[in-house]
């Protein structure tokens, strides 16, 4: 006996999955906020991840994450890695994906 029904998928979920994945990138330090009123709104409403940022349109999800990276690290190589894991997560779940944009947004070390 099948039985019906439909599945759906948070933008938070999908916001968490993408930081999680980037968080674990070798040469990621952290994620962080565009500014500091990122972080105020993000505070009080309890909406959004910290460093991801998704839109969503018709022809797929755009996202973009702003990155701390690992002094010492090849920026170029950094944002690769982390298109290449985001990409290869989120097409195993099915979303279509039409950009992410890698922001390096700070160096420590």
């Amino acid at each position: 006996m099948a039985v019906e029904g439909k599945v759906t998928v948070s933008h938070r979920a999908l916001m968490q999955l993408a930081a999680y994945v980037t968080s674990h990138c070798d040469g990621v330090k952290a994620l962080t906020d565009k500014n500091s009123g990122e972080a105020i709104s993000r505070m009080f409403t309890g909406k959004g991840e910290k460093g991801v940022y998704l839109k969503n349109t018709k022809q797929g999800i755009e996202l973009e994450l702003c990155v701390i990276c690992q002094y010492g690290t090849d920026a170029n190589a950094l944002c690769d890695t982390v298109r290449e894991r985001i990409t290869k997560e989120l097409a195993d779940t099915g979303f279509k994906l039409k950009k992410v944009a890698v922001n390096i947004c700070g160096v420590e070390k």
